[in-house]
């Protein structure tokens, strides 16, 4: 019974990596054994496949937490890691402009830029729609809260802060009502980002997952 219901997620996780341009064919076996085995890798496939534009050394920003510094590439991958299946496979649908339900070859490219070249968008974001909220977003209130908690525990665990230590309270209260400049592009693959404080990267790229597929297709 326990193997039947592993196979059935397996299979189930597998035909929602519909979306996921940026996993090479050879892989989806990969992926599929590490369904199977409890493991959700597909953050670290998508990560392992990008393609970086960025200085070198890496970009450092201020982290979530005070006096703390991360690089802007730690603070992509702890945004991808937080995000729950559903809500990968759209992001990287809105990211490569595709929906593709074959898995192919291809390099997913991020670019780094300072506010300088490209000054940020102060819009309000897409952050909520009228009706029932979709289950693949993420908006203002308690779901952007709890999404928040789970970046701040993973760039705790990069930085070596020790979970104990982290206030989550603070964490609800200074993110009650997120206020950010957006500083996102993504367009076939592309995803440029502007070099942020981590918060204003990840609501940024939380403006992005929250753009309704449909509207983002028909103005491509």
């Amino acid at each position: 019974v326990q193997f039947i219901k592993l196979l059935r997620q397996g299979l189930n996780s597998v035909i929602n990596l519909g979306h996921l341009r940026g996993v090479k064919r050879e892989r989806v076996a990969e992926i599929f054994s590490t369904l199977l085995n409890g493991e959700d890798s597909t953050a670290d496939l998508i990560i392992s496949n990008i393609k970086w534009f960025d200085t070198d050394p890496p970009t450092v920003v201020p982290s979530l937490f005070n006096g703390r510094d991360i690089t802007a590439q730690k603070v992509f991958a702890s945004f991808l890691h937080a995000l729950n299946p559903r809500q990968l496979s759209r992001f990287v649908a809105v990211w490569t402009g595709s929906e593709l339900t074959i898995v192919e070859e291809s390099t997913l490219r991020v670019q780094l830029s300072s506010p300088g070249e490209q000054t940020p968008n102060t819009k309000k974001g897409l952050w909520a729609d009228e009706g029932p909220e979709p289950e693949d977003t993420i908006t203002a209130g308690p779901r952007y809260i709890k999404f928040i908690q789970r970046v701040a525990k993973l760039q705790a665990e990069m930085l070596g802060i020790s979970i104990d230590e982290l206030d989550m309270d603070a964490l609800k209260d200074a993110h009650q009502h997120p206020s950010f400049s957006s500083g996102v592009r993504a367009c076939f693959g592309e995803l440029g980002l502007i070099i942020q404080p981590a918060v204003n990267m990840i609501q940024s790229l939380v403006e992005l997952l929250n753009v309704p597929p449909k509207l983002f297709f028909d103005q491509m």
